[in-house]
């Protein structure tokens, strides 16, 4: 059962916004530091098969980034290499350049930033 309440998710969108785009690393330790909760695990996001966006979260940081996406608020936007060397995240795994059709056959990485959707599509849901 998560412990992942309408507050957590509301504060962690509120995050987001004010610093306009955040990684999975610096999300994870925010969610630590100041929504209190366990960040790090065994779980995994992926975006197709082979194609990972973040792995070593726990079951309660993914419901966290579920709720966060339900909100219909933000987006995944593809990020450098760059942005997580400097949030202190990087994976162990070749750069997803070109995610064929279907998947890679081993494991890739694709660095990813939630980033508050425009305004102006916001207003259109």
């Amino acid at each position: 059962m998560s412990t992942v309440t309408q507050q957590h998710i509301d504060q962690a969108a509120d995050y987001i916004r004010r610093n306009g785009h955040v990684s999975f690393p610096e999300l994870q330790r925010y969610a630590e530091s100041a929504l209190g909760m366990t960040a790090s695990g065994d779980y995994s996001l992926e975006a197709g098969p082979n194609l990972l966006l973040w792995l070593g979260m726990s079951q309660e940081f993914v419901d966290l980034i579920h709720g966060i996406q339900a909100t219909r608020q933000f987006d995944l936007n593809p990020t450098s290499l760059l942005v997580y060397m400097v949030d202190g995240g990087v994976m162990d795994l070749p750069l997803a350049k070109r995610p064929p059709r279907t998947g890679y056959k081993t494991p890739h990485w694709a660095p990813t930033v939630l980033h508050p959707k425009a305004a102006s599509k916001a207003s259109r849901r």
